[in-house]
């Protein structure tokens, strides 16, 4: 069974990169930063995110001297504020940094050069120039790859208000559970959004009932 992948353009400080990694991770990061983003409550957050991600806050990021948590966790209705390292780029994942893990080292050395960061690490850079060859080579390799800048920048926190506007819909944050409102959302200049957009509502959705 072939891997399924999603690809597209990020920006970083007004330079390009192509991204890929597999769409449920891509959306598991996404849905990380609409949370901290439009999350006022951790029962918000907990009915917003993966399990996962979830899980990750609760033990990183739980203030245990808090009046508001139990041997369980922080309480539904506790205030959830912006975790640790989230300003400074440290959490959720970093998508080009993961790619170094996920993409075929023949691929990366083809196409792509690793580049090291002061505080973050090391991370996998490919030209926009180089993504056709890039995915065509991915795809070579049995990898299914579907474009969706938008999925992909709003997982990478790259132009962040721009990402809100086209990947989950919202403009400023809205008011009680940050329900995106994707119905009649007009694409900007992201070439494949609407796919995404609706696997999104129907995670959401699926997440809301449980």
């Amino acid at each position: 069974m072939s891997q399924s992948f999603v690809y597209g353009l990020a920006d970083y400080d007004e330079w390009e990169s192509v991204v890929a990694l597999p769409r449920d991770r891509l959306l598991e990061l996404a849905w990380a930063r609409y949370a901290v983003q439009f999350c006022r409550t951790w029962g918000e957050v907990k009915s917003t995110v993966s399990p996962a991600i979830y899980q990750e806050l609760v033990e990183s990021y739980l203030d245990e001297d808090s009046e508001e948590e139990t041997e369980a966790g922080p309480l539904s209705d506790a205030p959830f504020g912006t975790p640790s390292g989230y300003d400074d780029g440290d959490w959720p994942g970093w998508p080009k940094q993961e790619m170094l893990e996920v993409i075929p080292q023949e691929i990366r050395d083809e196409y792509g050069e690793i580049q090291d960061t002061t505080l973050s690490g090391e991370y996998l850079h490919v030209p926009p120039e180089e993504m056709d060859d890039f995915v065509k080579d991915l795809r070579d390799l049995g990898i299914s790859c579907e474009r969706d800048d938008a999925l992909v920048q709003a997982a990478s926190g790259s132009s962040t208000a721009r990402s809100w506007r086209n990947f989950f819909g919202v403009k400023d944050k809205p008011a009680g559970h940050p329900k995106p409102d994707t119905a009649g959302v007009t694409q900007v200049d992201c070439p494949s959004t609407a796919s995404s957009r609706a696997s999104t509502s129907r995670a959401y959705s699926a997440r809301s009932k449980q």
